[in-house]
């Protein structure tokens, strides 16, 4: 080192190594700021303890808890969720034996997590409303890249072929203008099938196809019956929880939608009145046989989880009943083990 302070051969003087010194320092705390304000869920109970979650924990507070990195082991089940899964598995036995319904599948996700189960998880069914959800993230993904989007005015259309099976407490006017956010909320809080139809004609289907092939679902026309089954219908709440598909701001908006739909049986029935789910049911006649599904995300204090359950039966008050049933067995499972 010369008498200038200077290192001879580098050209670096004590004042710049002292400011990266600073930075280094800087970058180093922020590091372990960040890692202190991450929670990694594991579980090392899986073969090999090959399997975590990491969430920002500074994210929990809202609708969405954006995951950040996971490894998946092959078995997705952990040993104290065997004795729930025989308990559903029981139960699902005795509403088949009793005649309530003919088919049940369900699914069970713990999404801070990751663990999870499902019953008769292969079995197709029509998903009737449930679509809307996914129609719902296409148009907002489409809102993400097309500024004043959701401000369009388009008008509110009837269609005789989207029948209304369940009344719409809050009608819109036939022909008059609304913007696109309205006819979304519409859509879903109301379930309202002429919303639906009104946003077909602005929505882009191939976005839609392209969602629905991201979570195993084949592309197919709006009307095809037996499409989807319940682990891949349940993954647009997941990728709505993450996320993952919309970013985080759209994520919350969808799924603050749902908090809001006026249906209060099925899932919501079989919990208590303060808890919040986020929740689209959807059901459909055909005929000689009826179906009714709920699914949804329900908020529970650090023990948030995602529960799917797809019927198939004659009665729907009883197949309403079966859900609401087997809702409350999950929820009073869940506060067991937080416990």
């Amino acid at each position: 080192m010369d008498k200038k302070g200077f290192f001879l051969g580098s050209g670096i003087s004590k004042r710049t190594l002292f400011s990266l010194a600073l930075l280094v320092s800087g970058f180093m705390l922020g590091l372990l700021s960040t890692i202190v304000a991450v929670k990694i869920y594991e579980d090392k109970s899986r073969e090999g303890g090959n399997y975590f979650e990491l969430r920002n924990e500074g994210h929990s507070e809202g609708l969405t808890n954006p995951l950040l990195d996971c490894s998946m082991a092959k078995e997705n089940i952990i040993d104290n969720l065997s004795p729930f899964q025989s308990k559903i598995e029981s139960e699902i036995k005795e509403r088949i034996k009793r005649g309530d319904v003919t088919h049940v599948s369900y699914y069970f996700r713990e999404l801070d997590n990751g663990v999870w189960f499902a019953i008769n998880e292969k079995e197709k069914f029509t998903p009737a409303s449930l679509l809307k959800v996914p129609v719902m993230m296409t148009l907002y993904d489409q809102a993400s890249s097309e500024p004043g989007f959701l401000e369009k005015q388009i008008p509110y259309l009837k269609n005789g072929d989207f029948y209304q099976n369940i009344p719409i407490k809050k009608e819109m006017v036939e022909g008059q203008l609304y913007s696109v956010s309205d006819l979304i909320a519409q859509m879903i809080v109301y379930s309202d099938n002429s919303a639906l139809f009104s946003l077909t004609k602005i929505l882009d289907q191939q976005s839609l196809f392209g969602l629905m092939r991201k979570v195993g679902i084949k592309q197919a026309g709006m009307s095809e019956e037996e499409l989807v089954d319940v682990v891949q219908y349940s993954s647009f709440f997941r990728i709505l929880y993450n996320s993952s598909y919309l970013g985080r701001t759209y994520s919350e908006k969808a799924l603050s939608l749902m908090t809001q739909i006026d249906y209060r049986e099925g899932l919501p029935k079989g919990l208590p009145k303060d808890i919040l789910i986020s929740h689209k049911f959807g059901e459909r006649n055909l005929g000689d046989s009826m179906q009714l599904h709920d699914c949804g995300i329900v908020y529970v204090k650090k023990h948030n989880y995602l529960i799917c359950v797809m019927t198939r039966g004659s009665d729907l008050n009883k197949m309403n009943q079966t859900i609401s049933h087997l809702s409350a067995v999950t929820y009073n499972n869940v506060q067991s083990q937080a416990e």
